[in-house]
C-alpha cells in the first residue's frame, strides 16, 4: 500500500512519517531486489527451521492442512503471475476473468456456477486436458464421480490429480453442480470433493502473457464449506496478488470488509474492483465512499463495469448479451457516447486495471514475491508461537480434567461402598425391629392369624423403599461424574487450526453414557406359624367360657399359665421362622447392589478412559507438553534485515589502529 505523501512542515522539514515511510521503502529495496539472491537462501533456512520446529513441537498433527511449501514463492519472476479473484456470490468475478483473459471461458449465468476453485492458465499452446484436483477421502462414497475421475495421475499439493478430456470435464461440471444444487435447501448440503479444475485457455488477448487466473465460489459459500476454506488460504498464499470483487450497488458490505481484513496477513498486493459501475448515477459520491471504506485495506481501487470489458475485449455483439444484461449495457453505452468496441473497453474502466497489473504488479515480480514470502513467514512464525499455547493450554486443561475425573471416580467408589455397608447394616436392625414391634403386639387371641399383628408385607415395602434410596445415592454419586464430563464447559479441548492460523473447530462434546442402577426383587419368602395349642388348652379355653363355674375351673386347672405359654411359644417359633429370612433377604438386596455399585464403577470407568482415548495417553499428553513448552522457550527468530546486517558486519576485516 502506498504511504501518505511526504508534506513538510512550516520549516521545511518532512513529516516523521513521511521519513519513516521512505526509509521503510528504501529498507524493502535493499533486502528484497537489492539482495535478493541472499534474501532467497535466508529465507529458505528460516523456513526450514520453522517447519522443523514445528514438527518437533507436535503441531504439524493439529494442522493437517499447513502446507508451507505453497506459502512462499521466493524470486523466481519467470514463474507465471498469478491472481487470485473473490468476492460474493453474482458480484461478476467470473465475468471479470473473462475479460482478464479475453476469452469467454468461466461460466457467468444467473445460477453461481463456481462450486470449485477454477484456475485458468493462459499459454501459447492450450491444450484439450483439464487437471483436477480431489481430496480423496470423499471420493470412495461416490461410485459416479469415482467412475468419471478415472485412475489419478499422482498428487499435488496434498489433492489427488487426475486429467480428463474437457468434454469429460464438463460432465464433471453439470454432475457435480446437480448435486448442489439438489441439496441447496437439505440438511446436509452436497459438498464435493473437487476441489481444483485448472483449464488452459489461449493467451492471445489475456491481459498478461501467461497469466494465471483463479476463480473460487462466493466467499461466503467457501465459509460454509471446511474443506475448501483450508484451499481458499492455501491459494491465497500462492497469488501474487488478490483482486476483490464488489459491486457498486452492494459497496457496504460488512461481511466482505471483514474478510477482507483477515486476508491482509498474508501482505498481498490486492485491489479493489467496485463492478458494475455503469449501473451507478451518482459516480463522484461513490466513489469517494468506496475510498473511505476500503482506502485503508487495498492497494488500488479500479470502478469498472466487467461486462463492458467482457464484451469490449472479445467483441461480442450486444445482440448476443443475455437480455437483462444487455439493457443495463446499452444504457451505459448511450450515457457514455460510446459507438465501437474500442471505446466501450476504454468506459469500462478496464485501462486502469491493466495497467495495475503490468505496471504496478509485473515489472516488480520477484521484489513483490520476495517481500510476501517474507511476511507470510513472519506471520506464520507468530501464528504457530500462538497455537502452541493455545496447544499447551488443552494439554494441561484435559489433563487436569482426566485427573479430575478419575479422582472423582474412586471418591464415588469409595462413597457408595461405604454407603452400601452403613446403610444396610441399619436396614436389618430396622427390619428386625418392625418385626419384634410386631411380635410384641401379639397375644394367644392371635394365634390362629399372627399376620394380623405381624406384617410382612410391610417388612417388604420397607426394605424396598430403602433399597430404592440407597440405589439412588449410589446413581447420584456416579453421576456426578456424568455431569461435569457433559457439562457446559467439561469437554476434553482438542483445538483443531485451520490453515490461516485460527481456530477452525474443537473436539466436539459426546455423552459418556447413562446411569441406572436395576434394583433387586424384594420378596420375604417367609410364613407366620400359627401358635400351637394343644387339647388340654382348648378344652380349658371351652370352659372358660361356662358362666360361673367355668372361669374358677380355668384357674385352677392352670388355663392363663398355660395360654401364655402358647403365646411365648409362638412368637419364639415365629421369631426364630422369619428373623433368618430377614437377614437373607438384606444380604441379598446388599449384595445386589453392591453389585450394580461395582457395575457402574466400571462402566464409568471405561467410559472415561474410551472419552480420553481420542487425545492420547496421559504419557503422550505430558510428552507433548514438554515438546510445546520448548518450542515456547525458544528465543523468536530474528527479522530479514537484523540478520542481514549481521551478514554484512561479518564480512568486514576490522583491523587494530
Amino acid at each position: 500500500m502506498a504511504g501518505p505523501v511526504m508534506n513538510a512542515d512550516p520549516c521545511g522539514c518532512p513529516e516523521p512519517q513521511a521519513i519513516y515511510n521512505e526509509h521503510a521503502a528504501r529498507v524493502r529495496d535493499v533486502i528484497f531486489r537489492a539482495h535478493s539472491e541472499w534474501f532467497e537462501r535466508w529465507v529458505s533456512q528460516e523456513r526450514e527451521k520453522l517447519d522443523e520446529a514445528v514438527v518437533a513441537a507436535g503441531l504439524r498433527e493439529k494442522l493437517p492442512h499447513f502446507r508451507s511449501g505453497g506459502s512462499f514463492a521466493i524470486g523466481a519472476s519467470h514463474k507465471p503471475f498469478e491472481v487470485f479473484v473473490l468476492g460474493s456470490v453474482k458480484f461478476g468475478k467470473s465475468t471479470l476473468i473473462n475479460a482478464l483473459l479475453g476469452i469467454d471461458v468461466a461460466p457467468t449465468d444467473m445460477m453461481p456456477k463456481t462450486w470449485c476453485f477454477n484456475r485458468y492458465v493462459a499459454t501459447e499452446s492450450p491444450v484439450d486436458h483439464v487437471r483436477v484436483f480431489v481430496d480423496d477421502r470423499h471420493v470412495t462414497t461416490d461410485k459416479d464421480l469415482r467412475d468419471l475421475l478415472g485412475a489419478p495421475t499422482g498428487q499435488a499439493d496434498g489433492l489427488r490429480t487426475h486429467q480428463l478430456t474437457q468434454r469429460q470435464a464438463a460432465s464433471l461440471m453439470a454432475m457435480e453442480e446437480r448435486k448442489t444444487e439438489e441439496s441447496l435447501n437439505t440438511a446436509n448440503p452436497y459438498v464435493s470433493p473437487v476441489l481444483e479444475m485448472e483449464w488452459q485457455v489461449p493467451t492471445t488477448n489475456a491481459v498478461l502473457k501467461g497469466i494465471r487466473l483463479v476463480d473460487t465460489m462466493g466467499i461466503n459459500g467457501i465459509r460454509e464449506k471446511k474443506g475448501h476454506l483450508h484451499r481458499l488460504s492455501w491459494e491465497f498464499a500462492r497469488a501474487d496478488a488478490v483482486i476483490w470483487v464488489i459491486s457498486a450497488l452492494n459497496l457496504n458490505d460488512a461481511s466482505m470488509r471483514s474478510e477482507m481484513n483477515n486476508f491482509r496477513r498474508f501482505a498481498k498486493r490486492s485491489v479493489l474492483v467496485v463492478n458494475r459501475w455503469d449501473e451507478v448515477s451518482d459516480t463522484v459520491k461513490l466513489a469517494n465512499r468506496a475510498r473511505e471504506l476500503y482506502g485503508s485495506i487495498v492497494n488500488d481501487i479500479v470502478f469498472l463495469s466487467a461486462l463492458a470489458a467482457s464484451v469490449g475485449i472479445t467483441r461480442r455483439a450486444i445482440g448476443d448479451v443475455e437480455h437483462s444484461q444487455r439493457i443495463a449495457l446499452t444504457q451505459f453505452m448511450e450515457r457514455m457516447k460510446v459507438r465501437n468496441h474500442d471505446e466501450l473497453l476504454v468506459a469500462s474502466g478496464f485501462p486502469l486495471l491493466r495497467e495495475i497489473l503490468q505496471q504496478k504488479l509485473e515489472t516488480n515480480l520477484a521484489a513483490i514475491r520476495n517481500e510476501a514470502a517474507y511476511n507470510r513467514l513472519r506471520v506464520q512464525q507468530a501464528e504457530f508461537r500462538k497455537m502452541a499455547r493455545v496447544a499447551l493450554d488443552d494439554h494441561s486443561a484435559n489433563l487436569a480434567r482426566y485427573n479430575k475425573l478419575t479422582t472423582m471416580l474412586e471418591d464415588a467408589r469409595t462413597e457408595t461402598s461405604t454407603l452400601v455397608e452403613s446403610r444396610f447394616g441399619q436396614l436389618r436392625k430396622d427390619m428386625e425391629k418392625l418385626l419384634d414391634d410386631g411380635i410384641a403386639r401379639l397375644q394367644y387371641s392371635d394365634c390362629e392369624h399372627p399376620e394380623k399383628k405381624v406384617d410382612l408385607q410391610e417388612i417388604e415395602n420397607l426394605c424396598r423403599a430403602e433399597q430404592q434410596r440407597i440405589a439412588e445415592r449410589i446413581e447420584h454419586a456416579f453421576a456426578r461424574l456424568y455431569a461435569t464430563a457433559d457439562g457446559p464447559n467439561g469437554d476434553y479441548r482438542e483445538t483443531e487450526f485451520a490453515a490461516d492460523g485460527a481456530v477452525a473447530e474443537l473436539l466436539q462434546s459426546s455423552s459418556l453414557g447413562a446411569i441406572k442402577i436395576e434394583v433387586a426383587r424384594v420378596k420375604l419368602d417367609a410364613i407366620l406359624p400359627r401358635g400351637k395349642r394343644g387339647l388340654g388348652v382348648r378344652v380349658l379355653d371351652v370352659v372358660a367360657r361356662i358362666p360361673l363355674f367355668g372361669e374358677v375351673i380355668d384357674v385352677l386347672f392352670g388355663g392363663p399359665m398355660k395360654r401364655k405359654l402358647t403365646e411365648n411359644e409362638m412368637k419364639s417359633t415365629i421369631r426364630a421362622c422369619v428373623k433368618p429370612k430377614l437377614s437373607e433377604v438384606a444380604k441379598g438386596v446388599e449384595s445386589a447392589l453392591r453389585n450394580e455399585a461395582l457395575r457402574l464403577s466400571e462402566t464409568v470407568s471405561r467410559d472415561i478412559e474410551e472419552h480420553a482415548a481420542r487425545l492420547g495417553s496421559v504419557a503422550e499428553q505430558q510428552i507433548r507438553i514438554v515438546r510445546l513448552e520448548q518450542f515456547l522457550r525458544a528465543a523468536p527468530p530474528a527479522p530479514v534485515w537484523a540478520d542481514l546486517t549481521a551478514a554484512k558486519l561479518r564480512l568486514l576485516k576490522w583491523t587494530k589502529a
